[in-house]
């Protein structure tokens, strides 16, 4: 089973931050756990399975 992640931008031009453009493609191929306090249904601990594919939403202009 393959999750989706999606990553809301606030605006069409908002970059990803350093730690996403080295996150986002490794919990593609090696999955990953959250870290420090967690948020929502991310809380620490929680486990994100290998093959994870982060979309990338931003609004259109």
């Amino acid at each position: 089973m393959v999750a989706m992640w999606k990553n809301n931008k606030s605006s069409p031009s908002a970059p990803l931050t350093i730690n996403q453009r080295k996150g986002f493609p490794t919990l593609m191929e090696k999955g990953g756990v959250v870290v420090g306090q967690g948020k929502g249904v991310f809380p620490k601990g929680k486990e994100i399975p290998e093959g994870t594919n982060v979309e990338i939403v931003r609004p259109k202009k």
